[in-house]
């Protein structure tokens, strides 16, 4: 199959995500719906009103994907992404008492997306981008696209990294401070520990503007070319091994993770495959130089 096929009538039944038609394609078409521009980027009485009117657009036809710890469902409304909990109760989950606008300010810092806080419920709007999801092609690329999409992410990393902070950011940060990331960005102690920890070693070292969730359900490909990159929540100024200790251990799965389940020696290396993204060595910054 076509690793880019975006037409759900033109997805086989024997695709892992088959029964997720919204979920990481995306085909624009004409009768798509489309948020008129004059309440983009707008806070005014009559703009959060269209945007509440949007928000109650999105019912179960909508979901790509259905919270089920309390938190925020993701639904799909033609050309856009909508994260909302308006359908559901934030009262019971293990992500109940997380505060989104502390994520959602980070993902408006990094890319300038839309938030909206509408009816007391954590909303935020985003521009679906025309593709599919790396995740979702994988199945369907070769060993060469996959390289390719590799060295291409890596390229990324260099160029986001070029980026430096301001003179007053002198710790690892998100970009919008966040006085509990356990919590706001649901990440484990470790990961915490990891990101935040003060080691004397880092005087030595440089924080760098970083994506940290490059997974690649958050690349957004066509044509055998990354189109986009989403869900920006984590980014900040970090310390580029440490996200790459992050990426390898949470990001990516482990061979370690599938100790009961028989799989190949080359299905457990494709599984390892994303996880030595930030590895980089000479010859790879040479081709990403490219």
């Amino acid at each position: 199959m076509d690793p880019y096929e975006a037409e759900a009538g033109k997805i086989p039944p024997t695709d892992l995500y088959y029964d997720l038609p919204l979920y990481g394609r995306y085909n624009p078409s004409p009768q798509d719906f489309n948020p008129l521009e004059e309440h983009c980027n707008s806070n005014t009485q009559e703009a959060l009103q269209y945007w509440t009117g949007v928000v109650e657009k999105c019912d179960a036809t909508c979901y790509v994907y259905q919270n089920p710890f309390g938190g925020r469902d993701v639904f799909a409304l033609g050309s856009i992404i909508v994260k909302s909990c308006h359908l559901g109760t934030r009262d019971a989950g293990a992500e109940s008492s997380r505060d989104y606008s502390i994520a959602d300010k980070n993902e408006v810092a990094a890319i300038q997306l839309v938030p909206k806080t509408l009816k007391g419920k954590d909303v935020i709007i985003q521009e679906r981008i025309p593709g599919v999801a790396l995740n979702v092609a994988w199945p369907y690329l070769s060993p060469t696209q996959k390289a390719s999409f590799k060295t291409q992410t890596r390229k990324m990393i260099l160029e986001l990294s070029t980026v430096k902070p301001p003179s007053t950011v002198l710790e690892p940060t998100y970009l919008v401070s966040d006085p509990n990331p356990m919590v706001n960005r649901d990440i484990s102690s470790v990961e915490g520990a990891t990101l935040f920890s003060d080691r004397s070693e880092r005087d030595s070292r440089e924080l760098n503007f970083m994506h940290n969730d490059l997974q690649p359900s958050n690349i957004i490909v066509r044509n055998d070319q990354i189109v986009g990159i989403v869900d920006w929540e984590h980014a900040g100024w970090f310390y580029w091994d440490d996200v790459g200790v992050v990426h390898s251990q949470f990001r990516t799965p482990n061979r370690e993770d599938f100790a009961g389940v028989q799989l190949s020696e080359e299905e457990l290396e494709d599984l390892e495959y994303w996880g030595d993204l930030y590895a980089f060595n000479s010859s790879v910054s040479s081709m990403c130089s490219e």
